[in-house]
């Protein structure tokens, strides 16, 4: 297939983005021009800094990076497709595009209101990826005694609303808030009716857990002999399972087809959306649904093009990858821009974890213990002691860093991995040690050793008082805190572990090094705006009729970045979103 008639090209992302065209505002400036020169300079037309800088115009104005992620199979056809194309014609009530959980659960909940359902998917599988979800007084929660007050469904709201610096449209956070719980309930009831023993347990006292999250539990008779699910990809199992809880209860009207992407949504003019275009092996499939589309797609962190146009660089170009599909190349997107969806606006929130090694997809099994993180001038430029719950802050500030952070120190005294990964990290230049001085470490290092040198001494210092000048690391404020009254109850994330004399770098040696990348990507998940009930809204602000979108394929919910200390909203905004959509587009008259 030609890459060039299927993929929007850049300047049609920008201009879907709102951002085509030069910028051009600046006006000439005639204040202190003598008076016989006015008339001519009147005439001039001053070029803005964005034009004559940025040679590629419309683009943020920013430092372009090349984003060297995964660059998955696209199935978006920006082309008129005729009917002598189409080799099979399908009717059904509701379509869902993507077998995740988001459109595991919008099929399930379609299929359960009698309507007929036909999910298309394009890999040969349906994937999902982490192990936990957010869900409001769902009843699991409930009866282990953590249902929420409404004061403290209010204190999630705000945090969400501040997380996101107040840029979102009221409704998707609200619909999570009070819709989360049932559509949590549904699925509970979708895994008794399956044969896997799949089921949700409170995740509450665990670390950076909250009242509201849940963790999948997934039997080891599921994962192949392993005595749990691989760290990050239970819900892979969960969406496999319901997948079959599908074709089991609901089997007049019920189906799914993989290795069948959708290639663009049916739409004519200003009507509704009433089917999509897909395509298998065999060709083109016209598939027509009278109640509704439903995008569950995904992001589009599996294509490096999108990645480039709607994200900072700062977000992906010193990062690796763990995603459990490349399958995510944003075609839900693309097909909802073409009939005239509007995007969320730039720069789009990436969902990553601190951590990553050398390697383009994740693998770290190495690490410098204790002490503290350097830049390439060998000064410290973050509180290293930011807990998981605040871990984008310690991405931002590592790819905040010179070249995005690529010449970032962790500096300690002791390594942690085998000696073999130890001596891989080291061929990729990614770790250094032992060294005798830190002077020694410098160099090899390629940093300031003077700097390093004071950057220890002063760090040491703080390590005695307990108080860092420089950025209040081990401080627990509760300015930024997140989820520090009622939510948190003193069990929850805290800001920053504590800065004690036993973090103190021993400056007698050894020395180590280890360089990471700023994080991990897992998804991007920012996409095309929606209301309270999941409708994609077009660029007039309105919705479109028949066109609904869940997860990471939906916007309104994050802006600039996915805050990690508003545990499981990912996930469980894709679980209330599915659900609350097929309830939606079945109710359409």
């Amino acid at each position: 297939m030609d890459r060039k008639k299927t993929d929007l090209s850049r300047r049609n992302f920008l201009k879907n983005a709102g951002l085509a065209g030069a910028v051009t505002g600046a006006a000439a400036v005639l204040g202190n021009i003598p008076s016989n020169k006015a008339e001519a300079a009147a005439n001039v037309r001053y070029v803005s800094v964005y034009e004559s800088v940025m040679k590629e115009s419309g683009r943020m104005y920013s430092r372009a990076a090349k984003c060297e992620g995964p660059a998955g199979p696209i199935a978006f056809e920006d082309r008129e497709i005729s009917s002598g194309e189409i080799i099979e014609t399908v009717n059904c009530d509701v379509v869902v595009v993507g077998a995740g959980i988001t459109g595991m659960i919008a099929s399930l909940k379609a299929a359960s209101m009698g309507k007929s359902v036909l999910v298309i998917e394009k890999m040969n599988a349906g994937r999902g990826i982490f192990e936990c979800y957010g869900a409001v007084n769902s009843k699991i929660l409930k009866d282990e005694g953590y249902g929420m007050t409404g004061a403290q469904q209010a204190e999630l709201i705000r945090e969400i609303y501040t997380a996101a610096h107040w840029r979102l449209r009221r409704g998707p956070v609200h619909t999570f808030i009070k819709r989360s719980g049932e559509a949590a309930d549904f699925m509970e009831d979708m895994f008794k009716k399956g044969a896997g023993g799949i089921y949700s347990s409170p995740s509450r006292g665990q670390s950076n857990s909250s009242t509201y999250e849940c963790n999948f539990v997934v039997p080891a008779t599921l994962v192949g002999g392993l005595t749990k699910a691989p760290t990050g990809l239970p819900a892979a199992y969960v969406v496999r399972e319901l997948a079959t809880v599908g074709r089991q209860e609901f089997p007049s009207n019920y189906s799914i087809r993989f290795n069948t992407p959708a290639v663009q949504l049916i739409r004519d003019g200003g009507g509704p959306v009433t089917g999509v275009i897909a395509r298998d092996g065999r060709g083109y499939i016209r598939i027509n649904a009278a109640k509704g589309v439903i995008l569950a797609t995904g992001g589009y962190d599996a294509n490096p093009e999108m990645m480039e146009a709607y994200c900072r660089s700062e977000d992906y170009a010193n990062f690796t990858w763990w995603n459990g599909c490349f399958g995510t190349t944003g075609d839900g997107h693309m097909m909802g821009m073409r009939v005239g969806a509007i995007m969320d606006s730039v720069p789009h929130a990436v969902m990553s974890f601190n951590g990553g090694g050398p390697w383009k997809y994740i693998r770290r099994d190495v690490n410098v213990s204790g002490g503290f993180r350097v830049n390439s001038h060998g000064k410290r430029f973050m509180d290293e002691g930011l807990s998981l719950a605040k871990t984008t802050f310690m991405i931002n500030a590592t790819s905040a860093q010179e070249n995005y952070g690529k010449n970032v120190w962790q500096i300690g005294n002791a390594a942690t991995g085998t000696a073999e990964a130890i001596e891989e990290f080291k061929s990729a230049g990614a770790f250094r040690g032992p060294y005798n001085s830190l002077e020694e470490l410098a160099a090899a290092c390629g940093i300031n050793a003077a700097n390093l040198r004071q950057t220890a001494e002063d760090f040491n210092s703080y390590c005695d008082t307990g108080v860092d000048l420089e950025f209040g690391r081990g401080q627990d404020f509760e300015f930024g805190n997140g989820l520090s009254g009622p939510l948190n109850d003193g069990i929850g994330p805290k800001f920053s572990n504590p800065l004690t004399t036993a973090n103190k770098l021993n400056l007698s040696g050894p020395f180590y090094a280890f360089r990471p990348r700023a994080g991990y990507v897992l998804s991007t998940v920012s996409g095309l705006q929606i209301d309270e009930n999941c409708n994609v809204l077009d660029t007039n602000d309105e919705p479109i009729p028949g066109l609904y979108a869940g997860g990471n394929a939906s916007g309104c919910f994050f802006h600039g970045n996915y805050p990690r200390h508003v545990s499981g909203s990912s996930v469980g905004r894709g679980i209330t979103f599915g659900y609350v959509a097929a309830e939606h587009a079945c109710k359409r008259s």
